[in-house]
Formats: C-alpha cells, sequence, structure tokens
C-alpha cells in the first residue's frame, strides 16, 4: 500500500467532474500531496478484479455518493458513464465484490454534494467519521477547509 495514495470512486459524469476538482485541489493545494487515482486513470471497462487490485493498491477510496450511483449497485447493474470523452463501464459487482474484503472495505470514505446522502447498501455500516457532505461546486477556502477534515480521516487509516 502507498501513502498518501487515493482512488477516487464515482458512478456518473457530474461526480467525475467533482471528483476531478477534489483530486486536483488534494494533489496541488494541500500541504500533503496525495497520488490520486480515479476511474478514468483505469480506464474502459473495469472488472470486479481491475477494481479490487486498484483499491488493494492505495491508502483511501474516497467514494462520491449519488443516488443513480447507489439505485444501481445495489441492483448490480453495470454502470456505464463519460468522464471527458472517455467511456467508463463499472461492470456488475466490481464494486461489491471488493467490500467482501475487510481490508478494503475499511478504506472507503463517503463524500456526498448531494442531500439527503445515497449510501449503498454495502455500505451502511460505516462509521460517521467516515462520511463527509460537501456543496456541490465548493471552491477555495471552503472546499481546502473541507478537505482537512477529510485528510484528517485519511491519516488514521
Amino acid at each position: 500500500m502507498s501513502r498518501n495514495s487515493l482512488f477516487f470512486v464515482y458512478g456518473d459524469s457530474q461526480n467525475y467532474r467533482e471528483a476531478e476538482r477534489v483530486k486536483d485541489a488534494l494533489s496541488s493545494k494541500m500541504e500533503s500531496r496525495y497520488e490520486c487515482q480515479t476511474l478514468k486513470d483505469l480506464g474502459g471497462n473495469i472488472t470486479p478484479s481491475k477494481f479490487k487490485s486498484a483499491a488493494s493498491r492505495v491508502q483511501a477510496i474516497l467514494f462520491f455518493c449519488s443516488e443513480d450511483f447507489k439505485n444501481r449497485l445495489d441492483k448490480s447493474e453495470p454502470i456505464t458513464f463519460d468522464a471527458d470523452g472517455n467511456k467508463i463501464t463499472l461492470e456488475r459487482n466490481a464494486v461489491y465484490s471488493a467490500l467482501e474484503d475487510r481490508s478494503i472495505k475499511d478504506k472507503f470514505i463517503l463524500l456526498s454534494f448531494d442531500t439527503p446522502m445515497h449510501i449503498p447498501g454495502k455500505l451502511r455500516d460505516k462509521s460517521q467519521d467516515d462520511i463527509f457532505m460537501f456543496r456541490r461546486n465548493m471552491q477555495g477556502k471552503d472546499l481546502i477547509d473541507a478537505l482537512r477534515r477529510v485528510v484528517s480521516q485519511i491519516q488514521r487509516k
């Protein structure tokens, strides 16, 4: 596992854009620099083994919750969306099969830009310490302050 390495997981184009903003802030504006990997970096078709391999190599997994993402994960449906012109497909059970490994599940930190927060079934037992609410398009000092709280939790992992 690499220290200061994060894996960003999202299930739609809107949260992809939010994840990119958070990734940019973490890798350039924070005191501690983070090596960040996203689903877009994995590219194309993401199988359960590809997802689990990426998840096992990082310190923490920032999981961007949304209602549609939650519903599709809970129904074990494949999830396809666009990330800046790149088609990303999470195969059925790519995320949920990795959650069977407790060491991977413990790495998950849930972020949401929606109220109420839509947490997938297999992540409902996460501690409140691992759940963070953000506002859409949060920027500047507000974003950095919110990320400091997330980084503090990551450093405890």
